[in-house]
């Protein structure tokens, strides 16, 4: 990698300040960069206009930073002195390019509002504020990185569009409506709070019916382990419209009452989990057909557990952990019993052949995997590396 050679533009407005840019300039070398500093360059003698026009001469030069306080921004504004000599170089270079890389204001303080002081021929770009002691680290790192061309965020390599974008009928639930009342109500503590989250969770898991597998998707030629996958996918937004909801519930109101809600609707998912006669699907059913609703109660449950114990909110995470289940199984006759959260952790057996029949890779636990891959870290912050793990695998 090629030594970056950096000119430093500064006034010298105080001792302090002097010594803060000294400062500043040891720690660029430091860490690689061949900084040009007036104090360390010029001798008795030497031409002090020569020395700045090094600026625009020389092509070594690759970046040049303007230190930015009071006294420098009314120096520039002015023309005044060394500062006004070398802002008439900085300021041409940057009125010629939009998109120029080679300088950037640094600044040293801010005035009584906050507000940086900025020269006006660099109003409304971007700078380096190194004014706070608590940022400096931080923002110093931005500084080398600059430097050295290489941008703290780097744009990640473009994915392909997820299925439920490719699919010509993407299956809609109709609960947005229904998400935001319940939110808004447990934000704003409105008596009805209860209520409308029950209202959401009733209609989500009604028009989830919509999820079961369709002679018409058999018909076109996709293996039922491709249907349940792409399902997966369209539920995504769906996701995390309840993942929201139950932050909103961690956060706001009575979190263990609402989730008493929230239990009740995870016990009715189970009611997909059994052979069932759904309205406008088929007759026939395979053991793969309830994989969709397997692997969305277990992703679920474990979102609602990791952000109920990210906000500390224990008694809550309690109700889902420690209740009893009444569920139909289908070795119970119709009958229902009570079982722990066990009953909500189900093999997703179609999840392993759908990696196997698209060359993918082996997984321990698929429906750990797939769990990882499809992680919002912006709701749950705490890991769920435990969902790599099935108690049953």
């Amino acid at each position: 990698m090629q030594t970056p050679k950096l000119f430093i533009s500064y006034s010298w407005s105080s001792p302090d300040h002097e010594e803060w840019v000294d400062k500043l300039a040891q720690e660029l070398v430091s860490v690689g960069v061949d900084v040009t500093l007036d104090k360390w360059e010029l001798r008795e003698g030497h031409d002090i206009y020569a020395f700045m026009e090094q600026i625009e001469r020389d092509s070594a030069t690759t970046k040049v930073i303007m230190i930015c306080d009071w006294k420098y921004k009314e120096r520039a504004d002015s023309r005044e002195k060394g500062v006004g000599v070398e802002t008439q170089i900085i300021s041409r270079q940057v009125y010629e390019s939009t998109n120029q890389t080679k300088y950037v204001a640094v600044l040293s303080e801010l005035d009584d509002q906050g507000q940086p002081f900025l020269p006006i021929y660099y109003k409304g770009r971007i700078y380096i504020d190194l004014s706070n002691e608590e940022t400096y680290s931080e923002n110093f790192k931005q500084l080398v990185h600059w430097v050295y061309d290489k941008p703290l965020k780097v744009k990640p390599p473009l994915g392909k569009p997820p299925a439920y974008i490719l699919e010509e009928n993407p299956t809609v639930l109709g609960t947005e409506v229904a998400a935001r009342r319940c939110k808004d109500a447990i934000k704003t503590g409105k008596p009805y709070a209860s209520g409308a989250l029950s209202e959401y969770f009733q209609t989500l898991y009604q028009n989830l019916e919509r999820f079961w597998i369709q002679d018409i998707e058999l018909k076109e030629g996709k293996t039922r382990e491709e249907i349940i996958f792409n399902h997966i996918e369209e539920f995504l937004p769906y996701r995390d419209e309840a993942l929201s909801v139950f932050e909103v519930m961690a956060i706001y109101g009575n979190s263990q009452e609402n989730a008493q809600v929230l239990y009740k609707f995870f016990e009715n998912l189970t009611h997909y989990f059994v052979p069932r006669k759904p309205e406008g699907g088929t007759y026939s059913y395979t053991d793969l057909d309830f994989d969709f609703y397997k692997f969305i109660t277990y992703e679920l449950v474990l979102y609602a557990i990791a952000i109920f114990i990210n906000h500390e909110k224990f008694e809550a995470a309690s109700v889902i952990l420690n209740h009893r289940y009444y569920v139909e199984t289908t070795n119970s006759g119709g009958r229902k019993v009570a079982l722990n959260i066990a009953a909500l952790n189900q093999f997703a057996d179609s999840l392993g052949k759908y990696y196997q029949l698209n060359d993918g890779p082996r997984y321990h636990s698929p429906t750990g995997a797939l769990i990882k891959t499809r992680l919002n870290t912006q709701i749950a912050s705490i890991d769920l590396n435990l969902a790599a793990y099935q108690h049953k695998s």
